[in-house]
């Protein structure tokens, strides 16, 4: 877990509660270290660190960050689908309207030749 508990806080077993709970002092950041084949020191990209610490705060119920990041990674295909007809038609329009922006401008610039 790349995100290490710091603190923990024992409840009395006096009290009407008696389970043990957690108690968040502070977090940790962990950017994991390795070695490739050729002896070289690799380090985590970043935004995985920050995607992780994120995940753990919305497991924790402090609120639901980064959701869109969270939507990335689990697009369902048939979204997916849909994501990429939409942007083929956009795409497709917008060839259209560019090149008919292009023959106006010819037209105009030729006008009075």
């Amino acid at each position: 877990m790349a995100l290490r508990l710091a603190a923990t806080k024992r409840i009395p077993n006096n009290t009407i509660i008696a389970l043990e709970q957690q108690q968040r002092g502070y977090w940790q950041e962990v950017v994991r270290v390795r070695r490739d084949r050729k002896g070289k020191v690799k380090h985590e990209d970043p935004g995985l660190v920050v995607n992780r610490f994120q995940e753990q705060r919305r497991s924790d119920g402090e609120g639901l960050l980064a959701l869109h990041s969270y939507n990335d990674k689990h697009e369902k295909a048939w979204m997916k689908r849909k994501r990429l007809q939409e942007k083929r038609r956009y795409d497709f329009d917008k060839k259209h309207v560019m090149d008919l922006a292009k023959y106006i401008q010819f037209v105009q610039d030729n006008k009075g030749k």
